[in-house]
């Protein structure tokens, strides 16, 4: 019996040397596998994290050429589509009041569009957005605008220079699409419907008043609507 124990004993010895070599064996070889997919791990993780920030970044912002192909489409879908039209349009008066009306009319030809400005015989030095007219219904089409034009080489101009109310829109004529600013006028033929046009009548007024209080007191007035009496009102483009 002494020697079965003994023997039992034994075995037990060498079964527990064995686990416990087996247990470090296992643990070196996992060891080795964790180093080995440590670095495929830290790559998913980096890829998963560009992939979420691909997938939040913000947006770009439209371009000229979008707003003129949004202006577009909305125009041929015209009376249905006329609140998107006018946020198109909205867009291209954004993209013209934030360079110089030469390099935008270039832009404009290069997209295949016309630019029309004012039969005005001075240089158009700005365009700016204006608000819209507190009695606008929504029906309105166009963007109210305030066209700022240089005079300091020009004889009976006052020096702070000459602004003008206008609307801004896009139309297509014999196939050529437009885009004009529109001056004594009140309303306007698109697509075979007849709209009133856009309009804040005092913008031009307001901000005389903000750049040159001098200027808005000095009997210039008249020239804040030069066309109200001009038989050219009558030539420009529909």
């Amino acid at each position: 019996m002494k020697h079965a124990h003994g023997f039992e004993r034994g075995v037990a010895r060498q079964n527990g040397a064995w686990l416990r070599g087996y247990r470090t064996y296992g643990s070196h070889m996992a060891y080795e596998s964790f180093m080995k997919t440590y670095p495929l791990c830290l790559l998913a993780i980096a890829l998963l994290g560009f992939s979420s920030l691909a997938t939040t970044r913000v947006p770009a912002s439209p371009t000229l050429a979008d707003y003129v192909t949004e202006a577009n489409a909305a125009y041929h879908d015209l009376p249905r589509s006329l609140s998107a039209y006018n946020s198109a349009i909205r867009g291209i008066c954004q993209a013209i009041q934030t360079g110089a009306t030469q390099e935008f009319a270039a832009n404009l030809d290069k997209l295949g569009v016309s630019f029309n400005p004012p039969s005005i015989r001075l240089p158009l030095r700005w365009v700016q957005i204006a608000g819209s007219s507190p009695g606008a219904n929504g029906t309105e089409s166009g963007i109210p605008v305030v066209l700022g034009y240089e005079t300091k080489t020009a004889t009976l101009y006052p020096p702070e220079g000459l602004f003008v109310d206008a609307t801004a829109i896009y139309d297509r004529s014999a196939g050529v699409a437009r885009f004009s600013l529109l001056v004594g006028r009140t309303t306007v033929m698109l697509r075979g419907h007849t709209y009133a046009l856009a309009a804040n009548h005092s913008a031009a007024g307001d901000h005389l008043k903000l750049r040159a209080k001098r200027f808005a007191n000095s009997g210039f007035g008249g020239m804040i609507h030069p066309f109200s009496a001009s038989p050219e009102a009558s030539d420009l483009p529909a």
